[in-house]
């Protein structure tokens, strides 16, 4: 008998120990409908998912039941939930209400609606020494200030990216959603500041080298004076079977090499990182610095 119970925990034992996870349903909390593409995130850690188009989403907590998740929505109001409830527990269900944020955006819409505008003109991010292509990976935001040259608010009619398609033999190439997000730009702390939408702007490219167009007319976006700071974040909601192999996601944000650092990074709507990749030159003798930014372009109408 005593060596049936001990055969037992020897086989049933590193089950447990091995498997411990949270599945769950993400949902508005006043019409109890699913919130697609919700992020749920380690606190500690850059660790997360992704819920799928059913709001539905499944994260193995091994080892982080001293942690907390983050879970958040465009234009929902954050909740920070503890592990600890679910300290020795093996299979567990997590489902989560987001209530809508309440803010100033419709305002900034309506002023954006009345306002005149000039005719169209093109601003960006364009090709400076060359144009490269690099693979984020899932859960990280590339966020590009796209300066104001007028110094005159607008509004934003189209954003343009230029995606290139990866291909690799040693690694597994993986397909690429992105969501589009707008920020002010704050000056007094140098990095993206308050939304400027909170419309869930997903794009579902196909995996080859093109260039996107994304109409923008109908979300009466502000550009402010102080330029706007331009988000990609790169997803894909379909849980992978080994989340520790390397991968690469394509098709991928080209990127380019100018004088500033002008980009952030993110993940999962965690705090902003300055981005200061950069390529060192020397010409006659004096060292020059290049820093990568993703190539980004808009068409805007100026305030008359």
């Amino acid at each position: 008998m005593k060596f049936k119970i001990t055969l037992f925990f020897l086989i049933f034992f590193p089950l447990l120990v091995c498997s411990q996870s949270i599945t769950g349903k993400i949902i508005d909390a006043e019409t109890k409908e699913p919130l697609p593409y919700a992020n749920i995130v380690l606190l500690s850690k850059n660790k997360g998912v992704t819920t799928n188009e059913e709001g539905l989403y499944s994260f193995d907590i091994k080892g982080e039941t001293k942690d907390f998740l983050l879970i958040s929505y465009l234009g929902y109001t954050t909740q920070k939930i503890s592990l600890k409830q679910f300290l020795g527990t093996v299979n567990n269900e997590l489902n989560i209400e987001l209530s809508e944020n309440s803010s100033m955006i419709d305002e900034v819409v309506l002023h954006v609606k009345k306002a005149k505008y000039t005719s169209s003109k093109k601003i960006g991010v364009d090709k400076q020494l060359f144009k490269f292509g690099v693979s984020v990976p899932f859960g990280f935001e590339q966020c590009v200030l796209i300066k104001n040259p007028s110094f005159q608010e607008g509004k934003v009619n189209e954003l343009v990216l230029f995606l290139k398609k990866r291909e690799n033999q040693q690694y597994e190439v993986l397909p690429t959603f992105f969501r589009v997000k707008f920020y002010e730009y704050d000056v007094r702390y140098k990095r993206p500041g308050k939304l400027l939408s909170y419309e869930q702007i997903i794009l579902k490219p196909e995996n080859k080298t093109q260039k996107v167009r994304v109409d923008l007319k109908e979300y009466y976006i502000k550009y402010p004076k102080e330029g706007i700071c331009v988000g990609i974040e790169t997803f894909n909601p379909i849980k992978r079977r080994d989340s520790k192999t390397m991968y690469l996601t394509s098709p991928c944000l080209r990127f380019t090499y100018d004088k500033e650092p002008l980009t952030w990074q993110s993940y999962k709507d965690k705090a902003w990182e300055k981005n200061e990749r950069k390529l060192r030159s020397k010409v006659f003798g004096k060292v020059k610095y290049n820093y990568s930014n993703p190539m980004i372009q808009m068409k805007v109408q100026f305030r008359k």
